[in-house]
């Protein structure tokens, strides 16, 4: 064998693996399965690999190549500007596939995001499907819609050296939007506010923070600014990897705007019904108003994330039944916060209280500020807050202050053993007048009497109830009647007892002559004793002067 025999085989050996791993990277072009035909369509209309005509065959039913040529593209630039990243390990290579839900020789590339893009059988190849030969047209304008199209055809003519893997007429189409997006919030937000509040009340708007209706106008803006950021960013025909997390970024951005823009419009209304509960007299409408805030405030932000979850393809309904599968411990170990929840609609449904009232719940007391979804609000004397579990406050016994219709005064009044009785009679008459004279009691049902022979006092009981508003009137009345009977006392020698204890020395045997001194008749004391009772009778007896001023 020749030396140059051998080096023809050396060389041979050398290139056939070479031509077999060329050939493996190369997409099939015989169109035998889905995955042919996207493989194929997407490789031949990558820059490095650019062949239109090859990823043309991909489309069926044209004699004319340049209307197949003109398909091939704009499907290929409806997955760039969507975002839609291919994954190809997904695609069946099967070539007898059929749908599992239709049983069609079908193939739809992304079901949720773009159905009206599939690959169907034809024969015994694959080809995109005519239905999305048919919509394709459609779908292009509006995702590129505007003549945004045609700048996308035009741009690239110019400025297309590349930096960081990017064309410099890419990176002018991202200035002119960042600058025309500026520009337009701000005028955007100019004419959303002036509407607002040309469109707002007056009455509303001294009940709502204007920065309430700023925060409306100025996410109103970014929405629309987001909207005409998603019209113009896939003209831009960015790489498929930055287009998807554009596009991802620009939707959750969406949801989010969504969101706060529900949560302002909430503090809005809100407002607006504020306006009008001041216009009742009913304390409900001031206890319902926090819950429903709270309770829309949770429901939209609920909503976000959920939308938000599904927006990075989280399957919700997967992460909801394993959320339900360790429901039981989730219920065991949240149960009271479930407890505190079931006891805010009770406190809401039976109205022990409204906010304002001025309750009393076991040792605390204080006046109801809020009732949340959780807990409620007491602001007591010492202006400290008490939150108190709605769980706990529906099963305790609440004494509602607010609501008396009356305030109620009993004391016992002490004075000494040796104050004569007819005084006695001229002091609780002149504090029956002390009561009458004062405008905050209520003039019916008071009683002041001689009620207790106590250890060092005679007591006397005052009884009644004050007609006043708040608190504060009561206390001032109280003051007011105290000094009152202290000036009668002190003017008619009346003295007040205190607790005190009188020590009596038994006389000794021997002093037998001052015991004889105390001796007397027993028919003059019992003479005595029916004199005393005569007169007693005919004083409880005698009709009174004046019944209506008996209080």
């Amino acid at each position: 064998m020749s030396v140059n025999r051998i080096l023809r085989c050396f060389i041979a050996c050398l290139i056939f693996p070479l031509s077999v791993i060329a050939q493996e990277d190369l997409p099939d072009t015989t169109l035998t399965s889905p995955y042919d035909v996207v493989y194929t369509h997407l490789h031949y209309l990558q820059p490095e690999n650019r062949d239109v005509d090859i990823a043309a065959k991909t489309i069926y039913g044209f004699d004319d190549p340049k209307v197949a040529r003109e398909i091939a593209v704009r499907i290929k630039q409806v997955l760039d500007g969507k975002g839609l990243y291919v994954r190809l390990n997904t695609i069946p290579k099967d070539s007898l596939y059929r749908d599992s839900v239709t049983n069609k020789a079908e193939f739809v590339l992304f079901p949720s995001n773009l159905p009206e893009v599939s690959i169907e059988k034809v024969g015994r190849k694959w080809y995109y499907s005519q239905r999305t030969v048919d919509l394709i047209g459609e779908t292009h304008r509006k995702l590129f819609p505007y003549g945004s199209s045609v700048l996308m055809n035009l741009a690239p003519k110019f400025g297309a050296s590349k930096i960081l893997g990017l064309a410099v007429w890419q990176y002018l189409g991202f200035l002119i939007i960042l600058l025309g997006s500026i520009i337009l919030y701000k005028i955007f937000s100019w004419i959303l506010r002036g509407l607002i509040n040309l469109t707002t009340s007056t009455n509303l708007k001294e009940h709502l923070d204007p920065k309430v209706i700023w925060g409306i106008a100025r996410v109103l803006s970014l929405l629309a600014i987001l909207n005409l950021v998603k019209t113009f960013v896939p003209a831009l025909l960015l790489p498929i990897q930055l287009s998807s997390f554009l596009v991802l970024a620009l939707k959750i951005a969406g949801i989010v705007f969504v969101v706060v823009l529900a949560l302002r419009l909430v503090d809005f209304v809100m407002g607006y019904f504020d306006s009008l509960t001041d216009r009742t007299e009913s304390k409900l409408d001031d206890q319902l108003l926090p819950i429903i805030r709270k309770f829309l405030q949770v429901l939209f932000v609920t909503a976000g994330i959920i939308q938000g979850l599904r927006a990075l393809d989280v399957n919700v309904t997967a992460l909801i039944a394993g959320v339900s599968i360790g429901g039981l411990a989730l219920a065991l170990a949240a149960q009271d916060t479930v407890k505190n929840l079931i006891g805010s609609f009770m406190i809401f449904l039976d109205q022990p209280f409204q906010i304002g009232d001025y309750i009393q719940i076991g040792s605390i007391a204080g006046v109801v500020e809020e009732v949340g979804m959780r807990s409620t609000r007491l602001r007591g004397g010492d202006t400290a807050v008490h939150t108190v579990p709605n769980g706990n406050l529906a099963n305790m016994m609440v004494k509602n202050l607010g609501v008396r219709t009356f305030r109620q005064y009993r004391v016992s009044l002490g004075i000494t053993y040796d104050t004569p009785p007819m005084m006695i009679d001229k002091f609780i008459e002149g504090i029956r007048e002390i009561v009458l004279a004062h405008p905050g009691t209520r003039k019916e049902g008071w009683q002041v009497h001689l009620n207790e022979f106590a250890a060092s006092s005679l007591n006397i009981m005052i009884s009644g109830h004050f007609d006043v508003e708040t608190y504060a009137d009561e206390l001032s009345s109280r003051h007011q009647i105290m000094i009152g009977i202290l000036k009668l006392a002190e003017g008619l020698n009346v003295r007040l007892a205190f607790p005190s204890q009188t020590l009596y020395i038994e006389e000794f045997p021997e002093k037998k002559n001052s015991k004889a001194s105390h001796e007397k008749d027993p028919a003059k004391i019992e003479e005595q004793i029916n004199e005393i009772l005569e007169k007693y009778r005919e004083e409880v007896n005698q009709p009174k002067e004046n019944p209506e001023d008996e209080v």
